[in-house]
């Protein structure tokens, strides 16, 4: 696109980095500003950052600017956080060049599925794609400064956590695939995803970090990234209509195999659709989802309109908007037409059941398997099968 997006340092006087708090922002020395361009709402990467924080994950901080660049006005721009290890970012262990056994090898590490540098290959397929290997991309530590036995740790961690989930039972030397990952940010990750049903979801710009075993030692999903093309902003691979599945209808075929195991395995299922119940009733209210969007119309005011000026772009097509809707306030429209209508399709087909336990259903052990134990931070309440 012609705007473009920049990554830039904070730095002294000597050229070196330096952490540096402005606009509300915690100290840091790296950062993104992201110019909306075929996000004619301007707000759709605020929207999922302010959403995904209220249901408890980290995302990026936000906050609207004007660009303008030795005298050259570049419209509105969305300040964020580089993801990187932070105490006020992604918050893993600093891993050291002599951390390469024991508890200390175990985390932090953050890494994705995207575009770049593979470090490693998953022992598996892509979803419907049999020639082609799943990829891993390293984040933290860098592909070049982390440690041969690092990268050895991780790689055979989550090839654990793969066949766990791949196989019948989920489980691999009688580790069910939940010990390996934080499941609620899964489900968390899951639900805005398809909220949104984001087109580069699962397949691109797909997060994951990974604690120390002293710090619960889990894969965590996120923290999420690049929804500019989300909430009805892409006119391909069924991303557009309000009904339907992304992971299931996308047409890539590039998403991990893993997604459609847990997907079929009551104990997730059952996890999406309470974390979906819990969170309608708050942070994914329809009309505090409106309230949120109206009053970031109301913060950019004339911004909006000095951006549309610089970016004459209201009435045409810009791969891949599905509508062109002329005006900046038919924008908002159907952006919240869509969430409404999307919302609504979600709320009739969330996978699973979440069934509270009755008062004659005193029997706990007879009646429920009550899962991990020891646990750190969530247990797990499953009823047994009748057998």
């Amino acid at each position: 696109f012609p705007k473009n997006n920049y990554e830039f340092e904070t730095r002294d006087e000597f050229g070196e980095d330096i952490d540096t708090s402005f606009l509300g922002f915690p100290a840091e020395e790296d950062w993104i500003l992201h110019g909306p361009f075929s996000d004619k709402t301007l707000l759709r990467n605020v929207l999922t950052m302010h959403l995904t924080q209220e249901m408890g994950q980290y995302a990026s901080r936000t906050q609207f600017v004007e660009l303008v660049i030795n005298g050259d006005y570049r419209g509105v721009y969305v300040l964020m956080e580089k993801i990187k290890r932070d105490n006020d970012r992604v918050d893993v262990a600093k891993l050291k060049e002599t951390d390469i056994e024991g508890d200390e090898v175990t985390g932090g590490y953050i890494f994705k599925i995207d575009r770049g540098d593979q470090a490693w290959f998953s022992q598996y397929n892509k979803w419907k794609n049999p020639w082609e290997k799943l990829s891993y991309v390293l984040v933290y530590p860098d592909l070049d400064d982390i440690q041969p036995q690092q990268l050895e740790y991780i790689e055979s961690y989550v090839d654990s956590f793969e066949m766990a989930v791949m196989s019948p039972s989920h489980q691999i030397g009688g580790k069910h695939y939940e010990e390996f990952i934080d499941l609620h940010s899964f489900a968390e990750h899951f639900i805005i995803s398809e909220l949104g049903k984001n087109i580069d979801a699962y397949r691109f710009s797909s997060y994951f970090h990974k604690k120390k075993d002293s710090d619960g030692g889990k894969i965590y999903a996120g923290p999420i990234w690049d929804f500019n093309l989300a909430f009805n902003n892409a006119d391909y691979g069924g991303a557009s209509t309000t009904s339907g599945w992304l992971y299931y209808i996308s047409q890539a075929g590039a998403e991990p195999a893993w997604w459609d195991k847990m997907l079929q395995d009551p104990l997730f299922r059952n996890i999406l659709r309470c974390r979906w119940a819990d969170v309608r009733q708050g942070q994914l209210d329809v009309d505090a989802i409106f309230a949120f969007i109206d009053g970031q119309v109301d913060l950019l005011g004339d911004a909006a309109t000095r951006n549309f000026e610089r970016w004459d772009i209201l009435d045409e097509y810009v791969w891949p908007n599905p509508i062109v809707s002329g005006s900046y306030e038919g924008e908002i429209s159907n952006l919240k037409e869509w969430i409404a209508l999307r919302i609504g399709w979600l709320d009739a087909n969330m996978f699973g059941v979440c069934e509270s336990v009755g008062t004659n259903d005193l029997d706990i052990e007879a009646r429920f398997d009550v899962f991990p134990n020891p646990t750190n931070n969530y247990i797990f309440v499953q009823k047994k099968k009748p057998y």
